[in-house]
């Protein structure tokens, strides 16, 4: 960026995948930002000397914590802009996203940030059901522009949550300070399949340890806007171990329904993904998925002091 220029976007990237990263730094350095003087900053926990010789306009910052609030926090400090972008490692920007973000909050000045579509990569048998979720708006930071002084105001993201519900915990406080938040379905991101991590279903269930605090300090809300930390999925495994434990008496003949509704789950989620590489580990991921959940519900409700189970 030329000194002397205005900088009005800042992006803001909290990575832990390097593998990921230089895919979304090529398609943000191709988005049409020729009106919109922009500045990119990727803060990671991984080394990135190699990395910044290859893309020597962005500014990249390294940490040595793994907290995504933290990252983020970080990255917002460092920003110069009166507006903050925030993308995932894992995303994809349409190459009109930073110039019809702005153009958006220029004509919404009450606004405090505004949210986007995001679209989930396809395969074979359409998205992975798990992943869906993420095309619904919720206040994720992979594709949302925040005003930087709004975010001051509320001392930006709550860094208790470490590695999920930081997003939309910063939403809600938002919305509770009385600012809003606006939505552009013509602000869309890709979000791709990640082939490399085959237990990110259970990660996922694990980092559920943070709902309990989201719920404590959004009670209302959290009902009103997730309603439940059990997906679908998840609770139709979970029936089919109880079935299976009323119905069957044998210790083999109890993993018969929950093991084939995982293998089915598993399936659908192999021909979406286009490989069978992850399809043991995503039978096994299913099948144990609701014990691990509730681990994680109990876990966090003990350390947030704030009973969350269903």
């Amino acid at each position: 960026m030329p000194q002397g220029v205005d900088i009005s976007c800042c992006v803001v990237i909290a990575s832990h995948r390097p593998q990921m990263a230089p895919e979304l730094l090529n398609a943000l350095l191709a988005v049409d930002k020729t009106t919109i003087p922009t500045e990119i900053i990727l803060v990671s926990d991984y080394p990135v000397f190699e990395m910044g010789k290859e893309f020597p306009s962005v500014k990249f910052i390294e940490t040595s914590l793994l907290s995504i609030a933290a990252k983020r926090n970080i990255g917002i400090e460092a920003a110069s802009a009166p507006v903050c972008a925030f993308i995932d490692d894992d995303c994809i920007p349409h190459k009109n996203w930073i110039a019809d973000a702005i153009a958006w909050m220029d004509a919404n000045p009450e606004a405090a940030g505004v949210e986007g579509s995001t679209h989930v990569e396809r395969g074979a048998s359409g998205a992975v059901l798990d992943a869906i979720r993420l095309e619904k708006p919720a206040y994720r930071t992979n594709n949302i522009f925040y005003r930087r002084d709004a975010l001051m105001v509320v001392g930006m993201f709550d860094e208790r949550f470490e590695f999920q519900r930081e997003d939309v915990d910063l939403a809600f406080t938002l919305l509770d300070k009385g600012y809003s938040i606006g939505y552009s379905k013509y602000l869309r991101v890709m979000h791709r399949f990640r082939h490399d991590e085959p237990f990110d279903l259970l990660k996922n269930c694990w980092r559920r340890r943070f709902d309990p605090l989201l719920f404590r300090k959004h009670p209302i809300r959290y009902r009103e806007h997730i309603g439940t930390p059990v997906t679908p999925a998840i609770a139709a495994i979970g029936v089919a171990h109880v079935a299976s434990l009323l119905l069957f008496h044998a210790p083999l003949q109890m993993l018969i329904l929950p093991l084939i509704l995982s293998a089915a789950f598993a399936l659908r989620r192999a021909a979406a993904a286009n490989t069978v590489a992850t399809l043991l580990p995503d039978i096994l991921s299913f099948f144990v998925s609701p014990f691990v959940l509730w681990a994680a519900l109990v876990a966090g409700s003990i350390r947030f002091r704030k009973i969350l189970l269903v």
